[in-house]
């Protein structure tokens, strides 16, 4: 009999394709559970965190297959092919989807409208996936953090109710927080409906069009907006 013994450094320190490779063969004697600290446990579609940060181009096509491949629930699989499906949609280097959305006073505007000639990082937003407290700290930071950058905010479980009762978002300046219209573009590229967020500049490029809040990149990618 052979035995695999799984760890953290087999997670972190070789590549899933490697992982497969080697082990596939027994792989219906003594399955493999691999995961990563802190993803072990819980509700997986809460705890979809490791697809964040990534970019369009940048799928590791490889990986995406051995995951379809191999995991039994077709919900899982499903909400994995819509974020990927997101993560193309935006494309980098061209100029952002002008999509509508509704501002706290119930103004209907274009995206467009709101950043133009402003560096903007967008961020997708909704409780199902955060908690208000750490939204509204992160948020609180990177502003802090980038004075020169425009931080907008939008609502995509499409109300305001909690805005207003929520004493962490009541935090937020309310003239940067939207929600989307009925038929608005953007749910074409929310699919998965779970958070993320699109950096642009002042020209109204987009500089990465699928990446959060937490990525760990994300200080890197706001220090190349110019000043």
């Amino acid at each position: 009999m052979k035995f695999v013994i799984r760890d953290d450094d087999l997670n972190f320190f070789f590549d899933p394709i490697d992982i497969e490779k080697n082990f596939r063969d027994i792989w219906d004697i003594c399955p493999i559970s691999m995961s990563v600290i802190p993803f072990v446990k819980g509700d997986w579609k809460k705890q979809i965190a490791h697809f964040e940060g990534i970019s369009p181009g940048v799928i590791n096509e490889d990986v995406l297959k051995i995951f379809l491949n191999y995991c039994t629930d077709d919900t899982y699989k499903q909400q994995v092919k819509n974020l990927v499906s997101d993560s193309n949609h935006i494309k980098t280097g061209k100029s952002l989807t002008n999509f509508d959305i509704t501002s706290y006073n119930n103004d209907n505007s274009k995206i467009n409208t709101i950043v133009e000639n402003k560096n903007t990082l967008i961020y997708f937003w909704t409780t199902e996936y955060m908690s208000t407290d750490y939204l509204v700290k992160r948020v609180k930071y990177l502003e802090k953090q980038y004075p020169y950058i425009e931080f907008i905010g939008i609502n995509m479980q499409n109300n305001f109710g909690n805005i207003t009762t929520d004493p962490n978002l009541k935090q937020l300046e309310r003239k940067n927080q939207f929600k989307l219209t009925k038929n608005s573009d953007a749910y074409n590229f929310l699919t998965s409906n779970y958070p993320r967020a699109i950096i642009i500049d002042k020209n109204g490029i987009v500089k990465n069009g699928f990446t959060s809040l937490n990525s760990k990149n994300i200080h890197q990618e706001l220090l190349k907006l110019e000043k």
